[in-house]
């Protein structure tokens, strides 16, 4: 009963962003009949269309403190095994120091549908060749007439584009963070990401 009155306030847009993700969190586990149906309510007026409308509610109120420790720790997300900031990390991704003059909504699908936007020189492309051959690895230059991927043992290819069949999109090679860690976790990665500028 004591949620009725956040829950209302909420689903009609009158309470501080930053409480968003708790009052929603709290709300899906209530036994209360009419915050169940408001919290329903609410939820029922997201686009289904967007991929990041289950995570909307991540984007305020997370603790940066927080997310620095999940960055540098978490043996779930290991983020520092592909990105790098500072002298801290790997470079298999791209380098996070200056993340954060990203909007918020940019770095919010980054972690949740990391294949919607593959940073230039990280993606992973495979190419069928016209003599039935192909080849996978990281997309790092496209021209007019030739393309150049680079390998794990960090070999360079230029492939002539007369020579290509096909390839495909650059594809990120990072999980979906938001089927890795709890939205509580990525509010505060969230936070943290913003700080990096």
């Amino acid at each position: 009963r004591a949620l009725r009155g956040p829950v209302g306030r909420f689903a009609s847009g009158n309470l501080d962003p930053a409480l968003a993700l708790d009052v929603v969190i709290a709300a899906e586990s209530s036994d209360d009949s009419q915050v169940q149906e408001l919290i329903t309510q609410y939820q029922g007026t997201k686009d289904s269309t967007d991929p990041l409308s289950p995570f909307l509610e991540t984007l305020h109120g997370g603790d940066a403190t927080r997310g620095k420790t999940i960055l540098e720790t978490s043996v779930v997300a290991q983020c520092t095994m592909c990105h790098r900031i500072g002298r801290t990390g790997s470079n298999v991704g791209p380098r996070l120091n200056t993340i954060g003059e990203k909007t918020p909504r940019y770095l919010l699908e980054a972690l949740v549908n990391p294949g919607a936007v593959v940073a230039p020189g990280f993606g992973i492309t495979t190419v069928s060749l016209k003599n039935g051959e192909s080849v996978s690895g990281t997309l790092i230059n496209e021209k007019n007439s030739k393309i150049t991927l680079k390998f794990a043992d960090e070999t360079k290819q230029e492939i002539l584009r007369s020579d290509i069949a096909s390839y495909t999109p650059p594809q990120s090679s990072m999980p979906p963070m938001g089927l890795l860690i709890n939205k509580l976790e990525l509010r505060d990665l969230l936070a943290y990401l913003q700080t990096l500028q």
